[in-house]
Parts: structure tokens; sequence; C-alpha cells
């Protein structure tokens, strides 16, 4: 929810959003929302896949055979993958957030600047 409020509602990202649509592919719309969507979607399978592996651990794990033990160390093995992944998506939507946040810090320089200049 920080995000969207901080990062997707602000008119600077909309903004943003609507020059990289003019320079896109026609059939193909950017959306403000898009990327916040697919990155709920991808926590929410992350969570699902660990809740599986989980699960398999305790019931499939108890079983005393070799493939059984495969089965659950693969499935704990992706979901740690999953989760590292996840954590990567949420470091890059962080980091377009930041670089924002300094791209909106320099124009609002840039326009005190000339306040800054006037006052001397």
């Amino acid at each position: 929810m920080r995000l969207k409020s901080d990062l997707y509602d602000t008119d600077f990202y909309k903004d943003r959003v609507r020059k990289l649509n003019h320079l896109a592919d026609p059939n193909k719309k950017l959306t403000v929302y898009g990327p916040l969507k697919r990155l709920g979607s991808f926590l929410i399978i992350s969570v699902l896949l660990t809740l599986g592996a989980a699960v398999t651990q305790m019931t499939i794990g108890f079983i005393p055979h070799k493939l059984a033990a495969a089965f659950c160390i693969g499935s704990a093995a992706a979901a740690i993958t999953i989760v590292f992944l996840a954590w990567y998506e949420m470091r890059k939507n962080l980091d377009h957030w930041f670089e924002m946040l300094e791209e909106q810090a320099e124009k609002q320089a840039e326009q005190n600047l000339p306040d800054i200049k006037k006052a001397k």
C-alpha cells in the first residue's frame, strides 16, 4: 500500500507512464498500476508456494523413501528461490521509487534555485 500511494499514485509517475506510452508500441499500452498488480500477484504466489513446501514437508516428508525426501527438498528449494526472486522484485520497485524521489528533489531544487538567486 505504501508503494501505491507514494509511487504509483503520484502525478510524477503517471506523467512518466504517459510519456512512455507515446514511445511504446501502440499495440502494447502501459498501465499505471500494471507493475504493482504483477508484484502483488508474484508475492501471493511466493507465499502459497512457501506454504505448499511446508505442507509437503509435514506430510510427504514423513515417508521413509529417497524420492519423498528429494521431492520435499526440491519443493523447499523452489520456495526459497521464489522468495528470493520476490525480494529482488521488491528491491527493484524500491530502487525505482528512490530514483523518482531523487528526480523530484532535483526538479524542486531547480525550481527553487531562481528564488535563491533573487534573494541574494
